[in-house]
């Protein structure tokens, strides 16, 4: 239920963080035959809602690498017009790749998070010994 609120839903906010998986770092269970290892830092995919549903949703995958297939696969069902992301370039491939064969009114959008924007013109601004 909570899933299909974010699959149809017009505007969706993603992002990654850096997530420690003890598994993955060697202290935890050995993975069977046949299994890969992950990389040395996995993440957690945020998806939310932005603006609109009366009751705000999201939700977390867990993702080895911050890779455009990764992500791919994980807004591979949903159906958002206008993606809100930081400047990760994973983002900016899923959408081309959305985008395809599509005609132009029905392209998916890429909006970047503002607070990214503040602090690219902070730099300019400001000398840069005050800016850190």
């Amino acid at each position: 239920m909570i899933e299909k609120t974010l699959q149809n839903h017009v505007v969706l906010v993603c992002d990654e963080t850096p997530f420690d998986c003890l598994q993955d770092h060697g202290r935890g269970k050995i993975p069977g035959a046949g299994v890969e290892p992950k990389a040395k830092t996995n993440y957690v995919v945020a998806l939310t809602t932005a603006g609109g549903p009366s009751r705000p949703t999201t939700l977390y995958y867990y993702s080895p690498t911050r890779s455009a297939e990764n992500i791919g696969k994980i807004l591979s069902d949903y159906d958002f017009k206008t993606l809100v992301t930081d400047g990760h370039s994973g983002y900016k491939t899923v959408i081309k790749n959305s985008n395809l064969d599509k005609a132009e009114t029905e392209q998916v959008r890429h909006q970047s998070f503002l607070v990214h924007l503040r602090r690219e013109l902070r730099k300019v601004v400001l000398p840069p010994d005050l800016y850190k």
